[in-house]
């Protein structure tokens, strides 16, 4: 986690004990099939290596999802959403673009839900905070993305006619007409990121303080990618500092702290997300 997401890594510092080691474990193999199929030499090898490296992922990984009764039909969506990213691809719509983040990012979401200790009524807003950060991951990696011939900004995001080519060198005019696709796809997110907020009071406190701060760190992400604007978007990838991540983290956790001292708890609000969401979860 340190190597390779530092972000997790630094939120993770909060976490009890028994859930820093089942989140790492779960978060290490998660990155490396995320990095199997991206650095896999072709489609062939990219399908065969993921099913293999399953089955043979570390007794370390096979204990946290037999201790937490992970099901494997919830590890084979991700698993499928993944072996999809091994052919390039374009989204075409919103559904599409909730349906493929829910199956990378959401599915681990629900996956960490009773690592954190979070009862199975909480799960709709893990799922939600997951899609939320896959929606932050695209909005940042659109050049990287194109690169490997995946679009994942549904087509409809933009103005005009949309391709790896364009993504990767626009004239003038179709890098605002990116960066609107852009600015709609964090605007989403954001939706996303507030209806998880609406789900931390379910998690116990010290786990809660970890979430709060990890999402609050990667929202930050998206906001600086709108404050920098156009202009600047090919410049080079968007990170934050050790520093700006400390300063958010712990105003989440200052916040977190507050509400949790707050009597009564408010019920939260309906939305659509959970509307569109619920009819794409893997039920335990």
């Amino acid at each position: 986690m340190q190597q390779h997401g530092k972000t997790f890594a630094l939120a993770a510092k909060l976490l009890a004990p028994a859930s820093r080691q089942a989140a790492s474990e779960l978060y290490a193999f998660a990155r490396m099939v995320d990095d199997g199929i991206d650095l896999a030499d072709n489609t062939k090898n990219r399908q065969f290596d993921l099913q293999k490296f399953y089955k043979n992922a570390s007794a370390p990984m096979q204990s946290v999802l037999q201790q937490y009764a992970i099901s494997n039909q919830l590890m084979q969506v991700f698993l499928y959403a993944q072996q999809r990213d091994a052919d390039a691809r374009q989204l075409t719509s919103k559904q599409e673009l909730i349906d493929y983040a829910y199956g990378v990012a959401g599915s681990i979401g629900q996956m960490m839900r009773p690592i954190l200790g979070a009862p199975q009524s909480a799960e709709i807003y893990a799922v939600s905070l997951g899609i939320a950060m896959q929606m932050t991951n695209i909005a940042r990696d659109v050049v990287e993305d194109a690169q490997r011939g995946r679009i994942y900004i549904p087509t409809t995001f933009f103005a005009g006619d949309i391709s790896p080519q364009i993504l990767q060198k626009p004239n003038a005019q179709q890098t605002q007409n990116i960066f609107a696709a852009i600015q709609k796809l964090l605007a989403l997110a954001d939706e996303y990121y507030a209806f998880a907020q609406q789900g931390y009071m379910h998690i116990p406190l010290r786990n809660r303080l970890s979430i709060a701060a990890a999402g609050a760190m990667y929202r930050a992400i998206g906001a600086t990618i709108l404050s920098r604007g156009a202009a600047k978007y090919w410049r080079g990838r968007v990170s934050l500092g050790l520093w700006q991540k400390s300063i958010i983290g712990i105003l989440a956790v200052i916040k977190t702290l507050f509400n949790a001292m707050q009597q009564p708890r408010q019920k939260p609000v309906n939305s659509g997300i959970a509307a569109a969401l619920k009819n794409i979860l893997v039920k335990p």
